[in-house]
């Protein structure tokens, strides 16, 4: 079993995350629960990231990096 690697439905997918990123970013509750997750963690602990990602980090997400994720953590099961 082979992904379709589809260009089309990737940047759907991309865009949709980037538009809920968004959204999150303009609720109080959720800024506020970013701010203490960097007070409580630090800003440069795992913790203090927003699971979703930011904009700019899914962004920077390519196909091409889907593609290499793929074939070095997916295997099928024998």
């Amino acid at each position: 079993m082979e992904p379709r690697w589809d260009m089309e439905e990737f940047d759907r997918l991309k865009n949709a995350q980037i538009n809920s990123i968004k959204q999150r970013n303009a609720n109080p509750d959720a800024i506020a629960s970013t701010v203490a997750s960097k007070i409580t963690y630090g800003d440069q602990h795992i913790f203090a990231k927003p699971l979703s990602g930011t904009v700019e980090s899914v962004e920077a997400i390519t196909i091409e990096d889907l593609k290499e994720f793929y074939e070095s953590y997916f295997a099928p099961n024998i």
